[in-house]
């Protein structure tokens, strides 16, 4: 489905995507696995394991993908695409700028898909929207952060998908320094 929406530039598989983020390409990630019958989301280097050691269920795979390189990279020395006036009639964001003067909010989204129609693996996608980008920019697939991937057999449990990227979040909203022209 990605490949149709974007093009030919989008990895065939799940292993090329991730061998992707070995690329050139590189995106810090952290890869964790999950057993809805046994543990919590647990994080693993590397492993060639489909199912369960102890109740032999498949495993559910998540990528955690760093939110704030990302970051990062759209918003370095891009003074152009940015406009911090956007959606500045927002409450929440009139109580944070009384406090700081530059800083960007953002929106998650998620939506499960299958891989392929013959598959009852689905895969779910975590991206998240720079709201203080210039319309034009927004939504460019350039723009995105892609926060995580999820794959299994089952709809994840969200409250231990999301973990990661809470925790990242949060750190996050600590602020950070971005070496830029802005």
């Amino acid at each position: 489905m990605m490949r149709h929406l974007i093009g030919s530039d989008v990895p065939p598989n799940f292993g090329s995507l991730i061998n992707f983020f070995g690329s050139e390409n590189f995106i810090p990630y952290d890869s964790f696995i999950y057993c809805s019958n046994c543990f919590p989301l647990k994080q693993l280097l590397h492993t060639k394991y489909y199912n369960c050691g102890c109740c032999n269920k498949a495993i559910s795979r998540f990528y955690h993908l760093s939110i704030r390189y990302q970051l990062e990279e759209i918003l370095k020395n891009k003074t152009d695409i940015l406009d911090y006036e956007e959606n500045s009639q927002n409450e929440i964001f009139k109580e944070i700028s009384k406090s700081h003067s530059k800083f960007v909010t953002l929106t998650i989204n998620s939506d499960g898909l299958s891989v392929f129609k013959s598959s009852n693996i689905t895969f779910w996608p975590v991206y998240l929207t720079v709201n203080q980008l210039i319309k034009k920019q927004r939504f460019k697939l350039k723009n995105d952060i892609i926060g995580g991937l999820w794959m299994s057999k089952e709809k994840p449990t969200f409250h231990e998908f999301l973990k990661p990227l809470v925790q990242e979040l949060e750190l996050l909203e600590k602020g950070i320094f971005i070496e830029s022209t802005l």
